[in-house]
Formats: structure tokens, C-alpha cells, sequence
């Protein structure tokens, strides 16, 4: 390995002019390399690539874009971060002088790169009349890499601007300072200034498929999307496409479709126009990026991803943004995901989401079947045994299983061992020593209430007291505080149980306080079960708590005997539920054999549009309205003791 390392440095290094001198301008032999080097890494060919752009950087050894693509495609497409990282500090450092090294090692690494305004200030310093200096210098003028919330510009910002532009025109071939430009004219609001550096960059041949997408944002943008620029866009979209030829081209058309109009459909029929010129053509085909998701147990999980594993990425974030009413239908589109070979840390994000939906919906044998593959896909991944334990136990299920499950968990949790950093992630983006501590409790005390529950249940009281009070010890959080109480009661302790429950109602009734809001609320009509129309006005004077529900919905359902006891206890001082089924027309039958079947006699009916109305995208969507019609709570499913409804619904009886 060290002669390896040596061989880059020798092939790497170069001397750099004097500071203030420019970089001398990349070899038009060495561009085809890195052209080609970036179509074969879209390609799954890194090593190709790679062998491609070490010949780039020998013909033009301060070229930018050789080293900054060379850079890109070990730390992603070969997952070497770790290894070229240290090549180009090395080389910085041997070269203290030169600004391409630290300046490829941040561009190529994009979000990954450490200490971006230091190297900014190095660039700058070192060539100030360069294209990438003057891009530098645009930075450490600003300040800082980032906006404030509904910041203004000032004279800073106009410098930044101008910099920005001055590199474009000392190399505009580069997009980037063409995009930063027309950000900070957008965050401005200065569309037409936004537009103006727009289309200048798609007047380039070299920046033109990069631009047009931002061309046709921005002119939708100006007439806030109007249909008339919409369809204008439709029929200018349509027209390049028409007998294209060019890859880059139709990529642009495809964004514009996918992105700019939203128009998936349209996109899909060009995808297959492409497919006719490229079968291996792909949206996400040269795409890298890193981002990071916490699981179950609330462990650091980093996602480096790459062509198809970026394609299946965003798929399942499309799919989470979705909110799909009915639960079973991101459940099937997150099962196919996982049929398309998705890479370890992308297949721990799914069967996360799959848990959570499993859990959701009280589905015991997903939650179990999901929590297995998480475990033997990271052995420290442990919170989804201990739920599955709690789970079987609130539910009658297993409770030998449940037993073992909650054993192991509690066992495998009593000591903490800290996070080693994963190879190719950055220190900074792994959490603190102090965060992975705090985790560990929250997991440990998890782990405690798991078992001690279990025991509960299995006719060991002494013993459940004892490790819920370990676990309340740790973590004061409503479950286990509750759970301990009922333990209690069932001891004859009830003096204790009563302080923990007085606890339990303080920590509640600061959370409705939290959560109190007051909004305006629109009337609507919906179709009652005994035939007749029913209006939200009819019931003004009263509370009504609006369930927006469907007899398929795990939560929902859950909750009904908690509305149903609620419903007994205030239904005389003016209260009132209305359970807003929005089961599909086809299922409407089911409604009401499932409120005979469990006796409930609050009102209920059909939804004819109030759940759009009131952009009830997920079950149950549950809404309070206080008796002068004013909306005063909005959540998803209450908790099952029924304490903070109690609170909230005794706070608006009484005002």
C-alpha cells in the first residue's frame, strides 16, 4: 500500500506558479479523459475511470476537473473516501502552494469536504485572478456557506455576485458559478436577474443541458406557474425531444418534465425514447451522494449511494413523502425496493420504514419478520426485538417469545460501547460520545420496560417493579412511568401509583398546553350512516372531536375503545365525536357493521371531501374544535390511556 501511495504523490505532484498566477488551462486531450471518465463511472466502471483520469491529470496536472473527478469517483464509486482523502491532504501539504489539491478535495467530496471556508481562503489567497479563485473569493467575502431564514443582501451579497460571475467569465465552462449566481439571485427574489445568468449559461454548449432545467424553472417561476406557461413549456419540451439524438439533451428534457412540470407520466414515455439510444440509460445514472438516517435504535447510519443505489434511494424517499392513506400501499412499493438489490444501508432504511408501518398498524408478524432482518443486518440494532416483546405482551401474544426476545435485548444492553467511526464518513458527521451516551439510555431503559413488562404479564410483579424502576431511573419517559404504576396498583402499593400518575398528568397537561392551537374551521358535509346529511355547523356549541378513519387502519382502529370510553364520560357536558370514515365506496358497508359490532354510538358517516378539505393524508387524522368552532387540536392517534384527551377535553368543556 505505501508504494501505491507514493506512486499518486509522484503522478500528482506539480509545481504551481507563483501566488496570484492562474493555473494553466486544461489540455483539450485531457477533457475527453475526464468525459469519458465521468460516462464510465455512470456506467459502473470506476476502476476504468479511474485509470482514465490518471492519464487526464498526467497531460494537465493543475486541471481542476481531472482532479476533482478523480477524487469523486474513489471516495463514491469505489469507497475509498478515507484513502484519497489523505492522498490530497498529503499532497496539499507537499505542495503548500498549489490550490487545486485542497480545492478538487472539496469539490469532489461536496458535502463530505471538512473546513469549506478555510479552503476558500486558501484558494483565494493563493490565485486571486483565477477562475476558481475569484469562485473562492465569493465565499470568503459572504462569509459563510449558507443562508439565514428571509435574509436580505447587502453589499456582501452583491460582491459575492460579482465574483461569482468575473470566474464565469474567465472560464465558462463551469457550472457551477453560473448556479451559485443564480441562487443567490433567487434567495433575493430576483428572478429576472436569475433568469438573465440563466440563459446566458444555456447559450454555452458546455452548460447548456445543465441550464435549460433552470431556464424553464425560473420562467414558470416569473408567472407563478400559470397554466399558460405551463402548457407553453409542454409544447417547447416536446419539440426538442422531437428526432434528439444528444444524451445530455434529453436528460435536461427529462428533468424538465419530472422536476420542472411534475409530469412523471411524460417523463416515463421520454425515459423510453431514450432507452432506444441508450438501453442502459438511467435518470440517476452518474449520480453520488451521502446522507445518514438514524434506525430503530436510534444508531448513525451512513448512506453513500451511487447510479442504482441513488435511483432506489430516491424512491424511497418518494415514497415516505407520498403519506399514503392506506399504509399497505407504501408497504408494497418499499417490498419492491427490496427485490431491486438495494445496498446494506439501504435495506436497513426499508425494513426500518417497514417496522414502523408494521408497528403503526399492529401488524405482530411484519414487526417481527422486519426486526430479524434489521438484527442480522447490524447485531446492535436492538430496539425492534425489545418493541416486538412490548408488542406481544400488550397484545396477548407469545409471552415465552416474548420473554426471550426481552431477556436478550436487556442482557445484550448493559454496557455501552461507543461507536466506532465507519470507514469513509467523515468524524464530524458521526454523533458526539455525549449523543451516543444519552442514546444508549434511552435504549437501555427501553430494553428494561420491554422486560419488566413481559414479566408483568407473566404473573412476576416483584420482579417487573425492580426493572422498571431501573428503567424510570434512566428515562422518565410516559411509557415506563406508566407502566411502573400499573405494577404498583397491582401490588397494593397504590399510594406510589398515585404519585407516579400525578406525574404522568403534570407532564400531560404541559403537553396539551404545548399543543393548543386556534385556527379557523371551514364547514363541510358529510354522509351519515342513518341517511341523512350531516354539517360540522350542526354541532356548533359542542366539542367535537372529527376522526378522520378507515376500518383497514391498525391506529384507528386501536382507538376506538378509547373514544368509545371518552365519548361515555362527556357526552352530557357537550361533547361530541364524529367518526369521518374514508374507507373506499366499495367498503362502506364495513362501517357500519364495525360500529354495531363494537357498540359505539357516537355519530358517524361517509367522507364526501372534508378530509381533502383538511388535508387528512394519513390515518387517523383527529380534530378538536372547541364550542365556537375553532380548531383547537390536531393530531394522529391519541394514546391509548386516554390521558391528554382527558386534559385537553376538560380544558374546553370548561371555557
Amino acid at each position: 500500500m505505501h508504494s501505491i501511495v507514493v506512486s499518486l504523490f509522484f503522478l500528482f505532484s506539480s509545481a504551481f506558479a507563483p501566488a496570484g498566477a492562474a493555473p494553466s488551462s486544461d489540455d483539450p486531450q485531457a477533457r475527453a479523459l475526464v468525459q469519458q471518465a465521468t460516462d464510465l463511472v455512470g456506467r459502473d466502471r470506476p476502476a476504468e475511470a479511474v485509470a482514465l483520469l490518471r492519464q487526464a491529470i498526467a497531460l494537465a496536472p493543475d486541471s481542476v476537473a481531472a482532479h476533482r473527478q478523480y477524487v469523486r469517483t474513489r471516495a463514491f464509486f469505489q469507497g475509498d473516501l478515507d484513502t484519497v482523502k489523505a492522498e490530497y491532504e498529503s499532497l496539499a501539504s507537499r505542495n503548500p502552494t498549489n490550490p487545486v489539491y485542497p480545492l478538487a478535495l472539496l469539490l469532489g467530496l461536496g458535502l463530505l469536504a471538512e473546513n469549506q471556508m478555510a479552503v476558500y481562503k486558501t484558494v483565494a489567497s493563493l490565485a486571486p485572478d483565477w477562475s476558481w479563485g475569484h469562485y473562492a473569493k465569493a465565499w470568503v467575502t459572504f462569509g459563510r456557506t449558507f443562508f439565514l431564514m428571509n435574509e436580505k443582501p447587502d453589499a456582501k451579497a452583491e460582491e459575492a455576485i460579482t465574483e461569482f460571475l468575473r470566474a464565469a467569465e474567465l472560464d465558462p465552462s463551469v457550472p457551477e458559478f453560473y448556479e451559485d449566481a443564480i441562487f443567490f439571485q433567487e434567495e433575493f427574489g430576483r428572478l429576472a436577474e436569475a433568469l438573465a445568468i440563466a440563459e446566458r449559461m444555456a447559450a454555452r454548449p458546455e452548460t447548456r443541458a445543465v441550464a435549460l432545467p433552470i431556464v424553464w424553472r425560473l420562467r414558470l417561476a416569473q408567472t407563478k406557474g400559470s397554466a399558460e406557461a405551463q402548457a407553453a413549456l409542454r409544447a417547447e419540451l416536446a419539440k426538442l425531444s422531437a428526432g434528439a439524438t444528444n444524451l445530455e439533451l434529453l436528460a435536461a428534457i427529462y428533468r424538465g418534465y419530472s422536476e420542472v412540470l411534475n409530469d412523471q407520466a411524460a417523463a416515463d414515455r421520454l425515459e423510453r425514447q431514450i432507452a432506444k439510444l441508450d438501453p442502459s440509460w438511467f435518470p440517476e445514472r452518474g449520480c453520488a451522494e451521502f446522507s445518514s438516517f438514524n434506525n430503530i435504535s436510534g444508531i448513525f447510519v451512513p448512506v453513500l449511494a451511487v447510479n442504482r443505489q441513488c435511483a432506489i434511494n430516491h424512491a424511497i424517499k418518494r415514497i415516505a413523502l407520498r403519506r399514503d392513506p392506506d399504509w399497505r400501499v407504501a408497504v408494497a412499493d418499499y417490498q419492491k425496493l427490496l427485490d431491486q438489490n438495494p445496498s446494506p444501508a439501504l435495506r436497513t432504511l426499508l425494513h426500518s420504514l417497514l417496522f414502523r408501518l408494521s408497528r403503526e398498524n399492529g401488524d405482530i408478524d411484519a414487526m417481527e419478520r422486519h426486526a430479524d432482518r434489521l438484527l442480522a443486518l447490524d447485531p446492535t440494532d436492538l430496539t425492534p426485538q425489545a418493541l416486538v416483546a412490548l408488542a406481544l405482551a400488550d397484545q396477548g401474544g407469545d409471552l415465552s417469545r416474548a420473554l426471550a426476545l426481552a431477556s436478550r435485548v436487556e442482557t445484550a444492553l448493559t454496557e455501552f460501547h461507543p461507536l466506532p467511526r465507519p470507514a469513509n464518513v467523515p468524524s464530524s458527521y458521526v454523533p458526539s460520545l455525549e449523543q451516543q451516551q444519552k442514546n444508549y439510555l434511552r435504549q437501555r431503559a427501553l430494553a428494561l420496560d420491554a422486560l419488566s413488562w413481559v414479566l408483568w404479564k407473566s404473573g412476576k410483579g416483584e420482579e417487573a417493579a425492580a426493572k422498571l424502576r431501573q428503567a424510570v431511573d434512566l428515562d422518565r419517559d410516559t411509557q415506563p412511568l406508566s407502566h411502573l404504576a400499573t405494577v404498583l396498583d397491582g401490588l397494593g402499593k397504590q399510594d406510589q401509583a398515585a404519585a407516579l400518575r400525578s406525574e404522568l398528568d403534570q407532564a400531560a397537561a404541559e403537553s396539551v398546553e404545548r399543543n393548543l392551537i386556534r385556527k379557523p374551521t371551514p364547514d363541510f358535509e358529510f354522509d351519515g350512516l342513518d341517511g341523512k346529511k350531516h354539517k360540522l355547523s350542526d354541532y356548533r356549541g359542542k366539542v367535537v372531536l372529527v376522526s378522520f378513519w378507515t376500518t383497514w387502519c391498525g391506529p384507528c382502529v386501536g382507538e376506538m375503545p378509547l373514544f368509545a370510553r371518552t365519548y361515555a364520560k362527556y357526552k352530557d357536558r357537550g361533547f361530541e365525536i364524529l367518526a369521518i370514515s374514508c374507507d373506499n365506496a366499495e367498503d362502506r358497508d364495513k362501517v357500519a357493521r364495525f360500529m354495531a359490532q363494537h357498540a359505539l354510538s357516537f355519530p358517524a358517516g361517509y367522507d364526501a371531501g372534508a378530509g381533502r378539505l383538511y388535508e387528512a393524508n394519513g390515518y387517523p387524522t383527529n380534530l378538536v374544535i372547541d364550542r365556537q368552532g375553532a380548531l383547537r387540536c390536531r393530531q394522529g392517534a391519541f394514546d391509548s390511556d386516554g390521558r391528554e384527551l382527558d386534559l385537553l377535553l376538560g380544558k374546553l368543556l370548561a371555557e
